[in-house]
């Protein structure tokens, strides 16, 4: 879906193919961070700063990021999938700054 909504920006403001296909791997990118790091918070945040119950994805053996990699390695995933974003938007360079601030506060949140 998040994919989908960065596209969709981008035909709905004319862009050309390349950068379609930079934003869709922006989009890629950023949806998969977005996952990776709600594993890491189920993980690392209080039930209280998740509104939910913490530690819920280990109790219900999901397969989660964290599962599979541990948490140093998930979060070098996420660190390396931010990076991954960011660069899909270098050619914009300043015009890209929305996008990048919303990759920075998916790596950054806390619930």
């Amino acid at each position: 879906m998040i994919t989908f909504s960065v596209v969709a920006g981008g035909l709905v403001a004319g862009a050309g193919d390349e950068d379609l296909q930079r934003l869709e791997k922006y989009g890629q990118a950023i949806g998969l961070a977005f996952q990776v790091a709600d594993d890491i918070l189920d993980e690392t945040a209080t039930s209280r700063q998740l509104g939910k119950d913490a530690g819920s994805d280990r109790e219900n053996r999901k397969l989660t990021a964290v599962s599979l990699l541990g948490l140093e390695e998930a979060g070098k995933l996420l660190a390396g999938l931010i990076g991954e974003a960011e660069e899909a938007l270098a050619v914009y360079g300043t015009r890209g700054e929305r996008l990048r601030q919303l990759a920075r506060y998916i790596r950054e949140r806390r619930h």
